[in-house]
């Protein structure tokens, strides 16, 4: 038999790969891709020559950090707010996410030749190492209180409009 083939589609924003109508099976893994997707942007922006390329790859990180953030806000957390009784692994992530959010703006504005454009790189690197581990921290409780089935639909559901919205307004230039 042969295998069907799928077509394999890139965000315009983020460049992640995504297969049509292909959604991440749990909440914990939707949330893992966009960490992998913003870990692989930094990598490519290690490696990266022009100011041009290097202000694209930025603009994809930045959009893609900023819809994970919402998604944090606006879903995942009220829904670990409810399923953790945890305050001050909640308070954290609360911080962690204004910190995420302060440090996308901080890189929004600086220019590949600024002097801080490498030093916030390298924290929201460093950030992400962290919200990461965090992440470990707490799903081992999350999965079965949270109902991931109905928040990951809720999560990728959500990411499409925001990432549908971002497109028509233009994005960030």
């Amino acid at each position: 038999m042969q295998a069907a083939s799928r077509q394999v589609k890139r965000s315009r924003f983020t460049g992640a790969r995504r297969a049509p109508g292909a959604t991440p099976a749990d909440a914990i893994g939707l949330l893992r891709s966009d960490f992998k997707t913003a870990t692989a942007l930094l990598e490519q922006l290690e490696d990266a020559r022009s100011t041009s390329e290097k202000r694209a790859l930025v603009r994809r990180l930045c959009v893609a950090l900023s819809v994970h953030a919402q998604l944090g806000d606006e879903l995942l957390l009220p829904a670990l707010r409810k399923a953790l009784r945890d305050p001050v692994l909640l308070s954290r992530v609360d911080g962690q996410q204004s910190a995420l959010r302060s440090l996308v703006a901080e890189v929004q504005e600086t220019e590949p030749l600024d002097a801080d454009y490498a030093e916030n790189l390298r924290l929201i690197s460093e950030h992400l190492r962290h919200h990461l581990e965090e992440q470990d921290e707490m799903f081992p409780d999350a999965p079965p209180k949270t109902g991931t089935g109905a928040l990951a639909t809720q999560l990728a559901d959500r990411k499409r409009q925001l990432l549908a919205e971002l497109s028509e307004f233009g994005g960030w230039d």
